[in-house]
């Protein structure tokens, strides 16, 4: 049994379960993740079984993954992102699901007079 920060626990397992399939091949253990915990635990658990040689391979696998994501997070963190423009969260044209709001890239700041009326 491992205990892994919550927040990397998507990492862990990865796209479509690829990561997590990778450590259960290389190190030949069984890896499973706790799924009874509620969703604001700080912590999850992942059950490991199988060969202690491959118990324990998979526990320092998932480890040393764990440990480059928590240096790569400190090493990013403090750096500037976006270009300096205000609103610009470092995810270029892609928002939070990966997918470019249609037709932004091309918005252009316009004036209206005042007094003007307009319609749609």
């Amino acid at each position: 049994m491992l205990s892994v920060p919550s927040s990397l626990i998507g990492a862990i397992i990865g796209r479509g379960g690829e990561t997590i399939k990778r450590f259960c091949t290389e190190s030949g253990a069984r890896i499973e993740v706790s799924k009874d915990q509620i969703d604001t635990a700080q912590e999850r658990v992942i059950f490991l079984s199988g060969a202690k040689e491959n118990v324990d391979r998979a526990e320092a696998m998932i480890m040393d993954f764990i440990r480059e994501r928590v240096a790569n997070r400190a090493r990013n963190s403090g750096k500037g992102q976006g270009d300096g423009r205000r609103g610009q969260s470092g995810r270029g044209k892609a928002g939070k699901k990966g997918k470019a709001s249609p037709g932004l890239d091309r918005l252009e700041p316009m004036s209206i007079p005042l007094g003007s009326t307009f319609s749609v």
